[in-house]
């Protein structure tokens, strides 16, 4: 399961949105999504390639910006 008890309903709204907002900017999934019907979308092989990639790009983005609020009084 992927989200405990410690973690709120926001928090997990968060985690989700950011990961279908990243993912909906793959080009590969929009045009597979405009051409197939939904079922055949879900059984994209590119699909859970671009989902990993989303959060890859998510976990970056997060450390990154974590860090920099972390080592700057101005920024927090």
């Amino acid at each position: 399961m992927l989200f405990g008890s410690d973690t709120t309903q926001q928090e997990q709204l968060s985690y989700a949105t950011t990961l279908a907002e990243t993912s909906l900017e793959s080009e590969v999934l929009q045009k597979q999504a405009v051409s197939n019907s939904r079922e055949q979308f879900a059984n994209s092989p590119d699909l859970n390639s671009e989902i990993l990639n989303a959060v890859m790009e998510s976990m970056d983005a997060q450390m990154e910006l974590s860090s920099k609020s972390l080592n700057s009084v101005e920024i927090r």
